[in-house]
């Protein structure tokens, strides 16, 4: 099953809004893309995964962030951003991901699989904020 977020950003204790570094989200609709490509976004705008820093790494270290760039034209690398918006890509990122989750075991791979599966549902993007 699928656990993800729907907000961006958190408030701490202190009412400082906290937001992870290493997070990939689904925004729900237009409207809410709309929002986050300009820093607007609101709660509930986004489905999100925030990574820790196990599965952070298995993006690099198991060869999937090179598969997908190589196969996709894209660059997700650490301290970068970037979103796919095009379906067959997208469709291309669910295949990846669900050969990387068949061949480690790892669950994280599924998880971005089923993400991206949001995204083509929804008609939307998938966004990497590394």
């Amino acid at each position: 099953m699928l656990l993800l977020a729907t907000m961006k950003h958190k408030k701490t204790d202190h009412g400082i809004l906290f937001a992870p570094m290493k997070n990939i989200c689904v925004p729900v609709d237009a409207p809410a893309a709309s929002r986050l490509n300009s820093g607007e976004e609101r709660d509930g705008d986004l489905t999100e995964l925030n990574l820790n820093t196990r599965d952070f790494g298995l993006l690099f270290s198991s060869g999937w962030a090179r598969a997908v760039n190589d196969r996709l034209g894209i660059l997700i690398d650490d301290y970068e951003d970037e979103r796919i918006e095009d379906r067959e890509k997208l469709l291309d990122l669910i295949t990846l991901s669900e050969v990387f989750a068949e061949n480690t075991g790892e669950k994280i791979f599924r998880k971005l699989a089923e993400l991206a599966g949001v995204a083509v549902s929804r008609k939307n993007s998938i966004h990497f904020y590394f």
